[in-house]
């Protein structure tokens, strides 16, 4: 079972983190204003305010971006329903949940952040007004950011194996 489980967690990690690296990366092409809330607290201070335009365009990429996760864990779930023949169970789900998105959480710090917004930092990529910073690197920051993932991973894991756990045991 747990062979299962992990070969679960796997596959649907690298769903996650292929439909959530599209998401990111194309809405730096589109407009990396979008992400002036994920920047280091001292180069946020120094930007002028997230425009009008880029707030909305905020609210468009956070629904589609958990549109489509919501729908890859409810796929990740149905599953592992079904490769283990019934119900699962809160600690086969929370795992493969778990597994799921910290591969996610951990390709976002090394490619994302470390090696594309970091490293190469592309002009796309790079924020309006945050040429000052162009000699900085933020990597503690995006670490950090690592972490504090680990921790909400760990705890929406939690809350999503329970909600599917209870689910299951109405239907």
């Amino acid at each position: 079972m747990w062979i299962d489980v992990l070969e679960n967690g796997v596959f649907f990690g690298g769903l996650i983190t292929a439909w959530m690296i599209v998401v990111v990366i194309g809405s730096l092409r589109w407009n990396p204003e979008i992400w002036v809330h994920d920047a280091p607290p001292e180069m946020r201070a120094a930007l002028p305010p997230k425009s009008d335009l880029a707030r909305r365009q905020t609210t468009w990429v956070a629904a589609v971006m958990f549109a489509g996760l919501a729908a890859l864990l409810i796929g990740q779930i149905v599953e592992l329903n079904t490769r283990l023949r019934g119900s699962p169970g809160f600690l086969p789900i929370f795992v493969a949940i778990w597994l799921g998105l910290q591969t996610f959480n951990l390709i976002d710090l090394v490619l994302i952040d470390w090696l594309l917004i970091e490293t190469i930092r592309p002009s796309w990529a790079t924020l309006p007004g945050a040429e000052a910073f162009a000699e900085r690197r933020f990597y503690g920051f995006h670490f950090r950011g690592f972490l504090k993932g680990f921790v909400g991973i760990t705890i929406a894991a939690g809350a999503i194996a329970a909600l599917a756990t209870g689910v299951m045991a109405l239907l």
